[in-house]
Parts: structure tokens; sequence; C-alpha cells
């Protein structure tokens, strides 16, 4: 079911690229105003920012506190996972019945119902990773992992061809239309998985307590866990690597080939990704299973720093296609190995709130983009991609040697 559920939401993903379409709307739709013309960029950028912290925000906290108070938690994710999925049917109508008419509206609505898309999926995660440690044995997590990527990503390029049949010919802002309310059915279609889940009881007594209790607890958690602040201290060397951010990448792409192969680059760009993710995932998720999700993560940061210097070095298309091949690889062992390396590291317990915390952690480093790009802009792009590659390769020596490696603490089930 979690296979199904995670095939099915990653095929309807590839329809809605966060970086790629949901920019490309917000530019076509500010065609239509031309006094939005000037704030085009601003608005991109708010939507990146959008995208990335609202992910993060404090809501995650308050679901753990839910989910580790309760002896099943599959109610918790149908509600949640609902929740996610519904803003899409609402852009789907923006784009459908608002665009042409009221630009300016279009684009309100647009991004405020991105942010309760992200919101909501802050919400659902933490619910989620429990549910998957619950009925999932620690060995075969990342066996789950590569095969809904793997799944996700072959009918990701099939619904990506499917798609790009039915928008042929077709104008703004029909494309977009399409594009959302095919993201919308393929992602309900992934809620019937989860409701056909089977879960278990905890085999222990589960404790409800207070926000302001659970919160207090999150805050000793992080005062007295040594192990989880080493893991923090490597995990910020991964987050100020993105001083370098993979979006830099296109922007040098037009400083060195020009914009006519640029843009060829950027069409191609979601093909590349999703076809890529499915195959890294393979890789990946066995390598997990076997030695541990601290080596994935050592990778991640390692994959980060070769794309960034893929990047710098690059001076034709081959090479920056290489450079997004490594990004990929790179997003898809941080992913992979953070949201499994907490799962093993957290008392059984607690993992929601560890989860959380890992999320939330992330939320200072959206800034080290702002911090590149101001550095690009004044010093050229060799600055941040020198230092985002330097910071890279201490994150892959920092996870390796002061990490630690809970694989060695642990048994095969962590459930209880």
């Amino acid at each position: 079911m979690h296979v199904v559920d995670g095939c099915l939401f990653a095929s309807g993903l590839a329809l809605a690229q966060p970086f790629s379409v949901l920019p490309g709307f917000i530019n076509d739709t500010v065609q239509l105003a031309p006094h939005l013309a000037p704030y085009k960029n601003t608005l991109v950028g708010l939507l990146t920012l959008i995208i990335s912290a609202c992910f993060m925000m404090p809501q995650q906290l308050w679901a753990a506190r839910l989910a580790e108070g309760r002896d099943r938690v599959k109610g918790l994710l149908l509600v949640f996972g609902m929740l996610e999925r519904l803003p899409w049917l609402f852009i789907g109508l923006v784009a459908a019945f608002v665009a042409e008419r009221s630009p300016e509206l279009a684009i309100f609505l647009f991004l405020a119902f991105v942010f309760l898309w992200r919101f909501d999926t802050g919400l659902v995660f933490p619910v989620w990773r429990e549910m998957v440690a619950k009925t999932t044995p620690v060995r075969r997590r990342g066996l789950l992992f590569a095969l809904a990527e793997f799944t996700g990503g072959a009918a990701g390029l099939g619904a990506l061809f499917v798609a790009a049949r039915f928008i042929r010919g077709r104008e703004y802002p029909v494309n977009y239309t399409i594009l959302f309310f095919g993201m919308f059915a393929l992602i309900m279609i992934s809620f019937l998985p989860l409701v056909l889940l089977r879960e278990a009881p905890y085999p222990v007594e589960r404790e409800t307590v207070s926000l302001r209790e659970h919160l207090g607890r999150v805050w000793a958690a992080l005062r007295r866990d040594g192990a989880l602040q080493r893991y923090f201290l490597c995990r910020g060397l991964f987050g100020l690597m993105k001083v370098a951010e993979q979006s830099f990448f296109a922007m040098r792409a037009v400083e060195v080939l020009g914009k006519a192969a640029a843009a060829e680059l950027v069409v191609m760009l979601a093909v590349v990704i999703t076809a890529t993710r499915a195959v890294s995932s393979l890789f990946l998720g066995p390598l997990g299973d076997r030695l541990g999700y601290r080596a994935v993560l050592s990778l991640s940061c390692a994959f980060g720093a070769a794309a960034i210097t893929a990047a710098l070095l690059a001076d034709s298309l081959a090479g920056f296609y290489l450079s997004y091949v490594l990004a990929t690889f790179s997003h898809v062992s941080f992913f992979l190995g953070n949201s499994n390396y907490m799962l093993e590291l957290a008392p059984a317990g607690k993992r929601p709130s560890y989860v959380s915390m890992s999320n939330m952690f992330g939320l200072p480093f959206v800034a080290a983009p702002f911090v590149g790009g101001w550095l690009a802009d004044s010093l050229g792009y060799g600055v941040p991609f020198v230092i985002g590659a330097g910071l890279g390769l201490a994150g892959a020596l920092c996870f390796l040697t002061v990490a630690p490696e809970p694989r060695h603490s642990m048994g095969d089930d962590v459930v209880t």
C-alpha cells in the first residue's frame, strides 16, 4: 500500500513540478497584468519561500503530539492526508475560472493555496513517517522508498508524456488547468491505499499530554540528547551548502550558453529530474538498508558538492545536465537518509517529535539561497559555488565522523 501511494503521488507531482511548472504559472499570469511585471521575480521568490518554509513551520510539533498520544495513527493520517490534497482542487479551479478574468486575484489565490498545501504537508509528514515506521521493518524502509520512487518516476514520465499530448496546441490557462487537475486526480487516487492500510495498536500504553508539556519535552530532548545535537551540527552544514542553490545552475547556464540553449535545458529538466529520481532510488534505498542512513546522508552532501562543482565548471549543455543529475542524487539521498535516520535515532515513542524537530531545523537555512544570490550579484557565481562545494565536502566528512550511527544500538524492530 505504501508503494502504491508513493507511486501515484510522485506521478501526480511530476505534472506540477514545484520549481518549474508553478513558477511558469506565475510568469504567464503576470503577462496578463503588465503592471505586475516589475514584481515577477519577487513573486517567484515568494513562491519558492512558501514552498520551502511552510513545510518546516511549528505545526509539525502539534501533529506530533496528536500522533504520540494515540494507539493508532491511521485516522489522523487520513484527515491530514485529505487536507494536503484538497488545495490542488482549488488551484485547478483558479487556473480554470479566475486566471484570465482577474490575474491579480489569481496570483493571490494561487499563492494562498500553495501555502495551504505546504502547511498541510508539514502536518501530515510526521504522522505519515510514524505510520511507515509502524508498518515497515527497519531494514526494508530503504527498499520501500526505492520501489515507490522508481515506480513513481516511471509513472511520472508516463504522465508527463500523456499530459504533453493533451496540452499540445492549448494556450494559457487551459494547459495549466489540465496539469493541476491531473495532479489532483492522481493524488486523490493515491489516497485509497492509505485507506486500505492495516494498523495494529501500539503494544505499550500511549500517554496524552498537553501541548505545553509536549513542547517542554521537546525542548528537554534538544538540550539533553547529545546524539541529536551532533546530528544537527552535520545537518547545518548541508543547509549552508544551499548558498549555491540548484536554481542558480540555470542562471549560470544562461550566462555561459545563452538564452536559447538555457531554454532547451529548462524544457528537458522535468524529464531529467524525474528519471534521475527513479534510477537513484534503486541504488540509495537498498544502500541505506544495508549500511545505515548515516552513509546515505554523507552521500547527499558529497553529491551536492559534486553538483555545484559541475555547474561551476560546465561549458556545455552536457555539463549542466550532469550538474542537475548530481543535484537530484543529492536531494533524493537527503530525503531518504534524513527521514529514515530520524526514525532510528529517536526513542520509539517519540519518533513524530524527532521527525518534526529535524524538519523544523531546516527553517533558518532557507535564507542561504538569498545570501548566495547576493554574493553572486556582488562577486560572481564563483564565490557562492566554491563556498557551497566546500561546505558540502565538510558535511560529508562530518556525517561519517561526528553523527552517531543508531543502527549499531538498535534491533530489527523499533515499534516497541
